[in-house]
């Protein structure tokens, strides 16, 4: 559970580094990994589960089906 958390925090910090500079929140993961971000390997948790930006520009963790 804290490894989640951590992954989330680390984008959650990439969205507002994106937003500083571009002065505007980033459409998706794919744009900040496409920016350079993050790594290729930065858009999913451990466990799998994908990560989404919403509206708002937080970073949710999206459950599995």
């Amino acid at each position: 559970m804290l490894r989640l958390k951590a992954i989330k925090q680390m984008v959650q910090a990439q969205v507002e580094s994106y937003r500083m500079a571009n002065q505007t929140l980033p459409a998706s993961i794919d744009e900040l990994q496409d920016e350079g971000y993050l790594r290729q390997d930065e858009n999913k948790c451990p466990d799998g589960r994908s990560l989404e930006i919403e509206e708002d520009g937080k970073v949710a963790i999206v459950q599995a089906p």
